[in-house]
């Protein structure tokens, strides 16, 4: 098994994705390499995640294992020459990546996701230039705040920043310092991107909102004012400048180009840009007769199917079932056999009407296995 087997229970991705490799099984167990002696010694419980190594004589639960290997692995690894790339490349001040809750491993820059008490429930990487990845976290959590600062600091008294992403967070963060003014900065992986259940982390707290000057920074101050409206005891939004120049602009943009941070606060505003997002669109539509629903597709057929009696032309179609079994490679044949317009799997009942193009997308299996893969497929219908 690879250690990035979409196979893999959901409770041991975050080990596989940070240095476990995964080889067999044994019982309610997994085991394979430990990712610090190196010993194929490593045993995890498929349910619990429960895990322990032969070898080192260590063990615990996930949180615990993200946290050794933040802090043997990744925290050692963010050293002055890789703070200095990540400052170059995103042309931000070497004082907005100092003393930052920040690692660097294999994948990139390592950023810790915590819970209110402090506890890492997961591990994003992100490499520069690239998006911010990750795998599911502990409790199925893919997604989370990144706080800049340590969380155990952040008090009421202290500002709140809320930015889109990790570089706008540095760049803010940055800035407070070079200026000495207290703040506590927080990435959010997304405009609309906020768990109901992180508000309560702002209660009681000053917050602002610093999105990015685009349509999706507007819906985000709606969805924001929703979640954080009667939580936070302030609660602003940057309210972006006309200035045609600064269009689709973030806080990074803004303020790499030397703009001042004065000038920016000046445009804080207690309304949002947006008291709506898509979802109270969707709140605002009113049902439609079933006549008139009927009448509006008198003229509209559907579609033919991609591939005859198992994949429709329209909506989406998923592929679930029980772990090893091979959901990976009916998908790549699914996109074999559109892409080459031969009957999927073999059988003339599953014929593809017109060949079409295909995007592939996977955050997980490495380039060769792909090929190897596609290989093997495209082997068996003797397709060079």
């Amino acid at each position: 098994m690879k250690q990035n087997d979409d196979e893999l229970e959901d409770v041991l991705q975050p080990m596989a994705w940070h240095g476990v490799d995964f080889t067999s099984t044994s019982g309610n167990q997994r085991y394979g390499t430990c990712p610090w002696c190196g010993k194929p010694k490593f045993y995890a419980n498929r349910k619990t995640g429960l895990w322990d190594c032969k070898v080192c004589g260590v063990n615990g639960n996930v949180s615990q294992f993200l946290e050794r290997m933040f802090d043997e692995v990744y925290r050692p690894g963010y050293t002055d020459a890789s703070r200095r790339a990540f400052a170059e490349h995103y042309k931000l001040p070497l004082e907005a990546l100092q003393d930052v809750d920040l690692g660097y491993g294999d994948r990139g820059y390592v950023f810790p996701i915590r819970d209110p008490k402090d506890r890492i429930v997961n591990l994003r990487t992100k490499a520069l230039g690239k998006n911010t990845l990750g795998t599911k976290g502990i409790g199925g959590a893919d997604l989370g705040l990144w706080c800049a600062d340590d969380v155990k600091a952040t008090e009421l008294s202290v500002h709140h920043f809320l930015c889109e992403g990790e570089t706008d967070a540095l760049a803010v963060r940055g800035k407070l310092r070079r200026l000495k003014k207290p703040g506590a900065v927080w990435s959010v992986p997304g405009a609309t991107s906020f768990d109901e259940a992180w508000a309560e982390r702002f209660r009681g707290c000053a917050v602002h909102v610093l999105f990015d000057n685009d349509e999706g920074g507007v819906r985000g101050d709606g969805y924001l004012h929703r979640r954080l409206h009667g939580v936070a005891k302030e609660l602003t939004f940057l309210s972006w400048s006309d200035d045609e120049e600064m269009q689709g602009w973030d806080v990074r943009d803004y303020l790499t180009r030397g703009k001042a941070w004065s000038r920016l606060v000046s445009w804080f505003s207690s309304e949002p840009r947006s008291h709506s997002d898509d979802t109270d669109e969707l709140a605002d539509l009113r049902p439609e007769p079933f006549d008139a629903f009927v009448d509006r597709l008198a003229d509209t057929t559907r579609p033919p199917d991609l591939i005859t009696d198992l994949v429709p032309g329209q909506g989406i179609t998923l592929v679930h079932s029980q772990p090893r079994t091979h959901k990976t490679w009916v998908m790549l044949e699914f996109a074999v056999a559109i892409t080459s317009g031969t009957d999927a799997f073999g059988s003339p009942k599953h014929t593809v009407p017109t060949a079409k193009r295909v995007w592939y997308l996977t955050e997980e299996d490495p380039p060769t296995e792909i090929r190897d893969r596609l290989t093997a497929l495209l082997a068996g219908r003797n397709d060079e």
